[in-house]
């Protein structure tokens, strides 16, 4: 082996353990800990001089029989391991860490879904850091109702019961768009991509945001798979939405959210 890690009490047989692995350049950053864990992963770098430089993903048992679930591929990646990852804590029943703004919020089942039941205009929920920066975010959407929308809020600070009460970003999906737009306790409209196949009810949606100084790369595909759509917006002076933490939104739909995780560049 190159290089590893131990692992704290070790791994129980039939529990889900969430890796993620990023590779730049030579340079390979691992960290991993139990599905669901507020924690902070464990984790290691190594530089493999020579290395192999382009290739695709797999998965690979070796002396026992395995399962895999929620295997996502995003290009760039990081070559330190502080700031850790987060990841929602969703799968573990909790919604620790997440602060509501209007809406009738529950989490459950396994994975862990995080609900909102009501389908207000507006209503969110709210967590990680408002000094966070640059970072991309992920997260799975389903919809119940398709004349509504609902999505990640991305940058966001100063929130607020009401439809439009935060500062920050709203990467959302319709049934017919992916779209952005900024939320300054009002709504403006940046950008969007039409969907290649109308989005069904209660059909999960995998939304991709990366937010780089003012630009924002945004993509979106099917979570069973399908054609993505993608587009990016450069917001010039972004001074009100430079820094801010992740959330959920819905409008006029009830809606729930999976697999929500941040990676800070």
């Amino acid at each position: 082996s190159l290089q590893y890690a131990s692992i704290p009490g070790g791994l129980a047989t039939g529990s889900w353990y969430h890796v993620t692995v990023q590779a730049v350049g030579c340079t390979l950053t691992v960290s991993g800990s139990p599905s669901g864990s507020t924690g902070a992963p464990i984790g290691f770098s190594y530089t493999d001089t020579g290395c192999f430089a382009t290739g695709g993903i797999a998965v690979r048992d070796q002396g026992a029989t395995a399962s895999w679930r929620d295997i996502v591929v995003t290009q760039g990646g990081l070559t330190s391991l502080s700031p850790a990852p987060y990841q929602a804590p969703f799968d573990s029943g909790s919604a620790s860490g997440w602060t509501t703004y209007g809406g009738t919020w529950t989490v459950g089942g396994d994975p862990g879904v995080y609900s909102d039941t009501a389908g207000g205009a507006g209503d969110k929920s709210i967590a990680g850091s408002a000094s966070w920066t640059d970072y991309t975010a992920t997260g799975e959407v389903s919809l119940a109702d398709l004349n509504g929308n609902a999505g990640l809020l991305i940058r966001a600070t100063s929130p607020a019961v009401g439809t439009d009460s935060l500062d920050g970003y709203f990467v959302g999906v319709s049934h017919n768009a992916l779209f952005l737009g900024r939320e300054g306790y009002g709504w403006t409209p940046l950008a969007y991509s039409a969907l290649p196949v109308p989005l069904a009810a209660d059909t999960w949606y995998r939304i991709t945001a990366d937010v780089t100084g003012c630009t924002s790369a945004v993509t979106g595909v099917p979570a069973a798979g399908g054609d993505s759509v993608s587009f990016s917006y450069d917001d010039s002076g972004c001074t009100t939405t430079a820094a801010g933490a992740i959330g959920v939104r819905a409008y006029n739909t009830p809606a729930e959210w999976r697999h929500i995780e941040v990676a800070q560049h």
